[in-house]
């Protein structure tokens, strides 16, 4: 009986002191409350009596939850006057990023706006914006001249890896979001291998020699690859074709990638090739149909992105989850936002998920598929 009357003690003081901290203003309105299992420890209560504790509160109004994020004190309601923006330049990737970005930040009980950076620069000069809780963008890239200038106490969150220095040095990213580029190409490799495959090339858009920081994912692709042909204990020399000089834009990648590619027919070594995205994938393949490579000689493929309806889903692809990355994005800009998230900048990384197909797997499926399909693509 002593151990219950303790027990219901604890708990009582557990909440009063929920309440009164909210109160007299010792836990202001969005402050964030430690986790469960920590008020657990602390309190000497079991998960699940906490939890309950919790949701009495969060039923009077006194707490509230964010999906995935936490419990705060306060109303979420309060929250709706915290808008976010993102920036963009190009219409590439552009809806499922922001899709993914909206939704976040609705979910989190904020609100939020997307626009093309020119747009949103000069309702800033002409003070016609709100005033901003956090910027997601995702227009930069290198050597513009045409930029967002961060604002002091506002998260600002970039698009592209932290080891290109220029983001944080340059921009005043806060944080980083990128894909696991480096994981995908590894996985995209171990495809190949389980396929039977062990003279896998791969297709670049870098420079051998240096690459820029446009460039950077190609690399880090082309290094997963690279990072799997060690794990099978295969020899990679001679295997990576990259263009002599980079695309300048993603309108000259397809060209770029088929000059490249023409090495690959004419030395004749790979069975397989991995190619970084979807424009190369078709560099390769016009390379393919140039050289009159008969369509049951043609190598195994991968490729990437996978997203673009009017190229069909023709080989196995790493599927890159844009709408996870602005969902991540948002996350950020919350955190930063709620003080959950202090520190240095801070970088996250998405993994990509593998969509195997049919046209990759053999022979005689490229052989009777490949080239009608591949005619109704382009």
């Amino acid at each position: 009986m002593a151990y219950r009357k303790d027990t219901k003690d604890r708990r009582e003081s557990l909440s009063k002191s929920l309440r009164l901290a909210s109160l007299d203003g010792t836990l202001a309105p969005g402050s964030m409350l430690p986790t469960v299992r920590e008020l657990s420890e602390r309190h000497r209560l079991s998960v699940r009596i906490v939890s309950r504790e919790l949701q009495t509160l969060i039923d009077e109004g006194v707490l509230y939850t964010v999906p995935r994020v936490g419990t705060y004190v306060g109303r979420p309601v309060e929250r709706l006057t915290d808008t976010f923006l993102m920036l963009y330049n190009w219409p590439a990737h552009v809806t499922p990023l922001r899709i993914g970005f909206e939704e976040r930040i609705a979910e989190l009980g904020g609100s939020s706006m997307a626009m093309m950076l020119p747009a949103a620069i000069a309702l800033r000069e002409r003070g016609e914006l709100p005033p901003l809780s956090g910027v997601f963008d995702f227009a930069y890239r290198p050597m513009t001249t045409v930029a967002w200038s961060p604002e002091s106490g506002v998260p600002y969150v970039g698009f592209g890896s932290s080891e290109r220095p220029e983001l944080v040095q340059q921009t005043g990213f806060s944080d980083t979001i990128y894909f696991d580029d480096i994981d995908a190409g590894r996985q995209a490799t171990r495809h190949l291998q389980q396929l039977g495959h062990t003279r896998i090339a791969c297709l670049g858009l870098h420079r051998l020699d240096v690459a820029s920081g446009l460039y950077l994912w190609s690399q880090r692709r082309a290094q997963g690859w690279r990072l799997a042909m060690k794990e099978g204990e295969t020899d990679v020399d001679g295997l990576l074709y990259c263009p002599e000089i980079e695309p300048r834009n993603y309108d000259g990648e397809t060209r770029a990638a088929e000059k490249a590619a023409c090495n690959i027919i004419r030395e004749g070594r790979a069975t397989a090739v991995v190619c970084v995205n979807d424009n190369a994938v078709l560099g390769l393949v016009d390379a393919l149909r140039n050289e009159n490579v008969p369509a049951d000689r043609w190598p195994g493929i991968i490729g990437f992105e996978d997203d673009a309806p009017s190229k069909q889903h023709l080989f196995s692809a790493m599927r890159v989850p844009w709408e996870s990355a602005g969902r991540a994005a948002a996350d950020l800009l919350w955190e930063r936002r709620t003080g959950r998230l202090t520190g240095p900048p801070e970088e996250r990384t998405i993994k990509m998920r593998l969509v195997p197909r049919t046209v990759s797997a053999s022979p005689r499926s490229r052989k009777s598929m490949a080239l009608e399909v591949i005619e109704l693509a382009r």
